[in-house]
């Protein structure tokens, strides 16, 4: 009896740390790619269209879409090979997304822009990115949410689209000035 007890006390005690195994590096793909520089200016306002401004400012001419937010449904997983790295299971697969810290008594910026990289369901960040280093209360309990965004174009056409619209107006000409001939 005594022996079956303690079989299931390990077996719980296994089942209970299973959540807080890191998650391999390979899972995840890599290190999603800070894109605003930790001293630019963050938003005042965290509203969806005050954020979705802000994203597009700093990506200079590239539409993004807001696609949602969470606020507290976190899951962080540390990543094996990486000491500070944390993965955050997304809701949709953005391209980029912002992850909003509450900086009440630290200071410094509160957004952060992230590229979405390589395993687009995952946002994979280190703390260091977000200025918090683990010490009293700047660790990953600052985050107050991250809202995820779609990338539309550019805005600037393809060359070759220019080609293929320049080569159509030519052959419209000749065939304009081909029928004013014969009539």
């Amino acid at each position: 009896m005594k022996n079956l007890i303690k079989a299931t006390c390990i077996l719980f005690g296994i089942a209970m740390a299973a959540p807080s195994w890191a998650i391999p590096i390979a899972t995840v793909g890599s290190l999603d790619s800070l894109v605003a520089n930790p001293g630019t200016t963050s938003p005042i306002n965290s509203d969806d269209a005050t954020e979705e401004a802000w994203v597009e400012s700093l990506l200079g001419g590239i539409d993004v879409t807001y696609l949602s937010r969470n606020e507290g449904a976190f899951n962080f997983q540390t990543i094996d090979e990486i000491s500070g790295a944390y993965a955050h299971t997304l809701t949709n697969t953005p391209t980029y997304f912002v992850i909003k810290i509450g900086t009440g008594g630290i200071g410094g910026p509160s957004h952060f822009l992230f590229e979405n990289l390589s395993e687009l369901s995952y946002a994979v960040f280190n703390l260091s990115d977000l200025g918090l280093n683990g010490i009293r209360n700047q660790n990953i309990g600052r985050i107050s949410h991250i809202s995820e965004f779609s990338a539309g174009s550019n805005r600037v056409p393809e060359p070759g689209t220019m080609a293929l619209l320049a080569g159509g107006l030519v052959a419209l000409g000749f065939a304009s000035r081909r029928q004013q001939k014969h009539t």
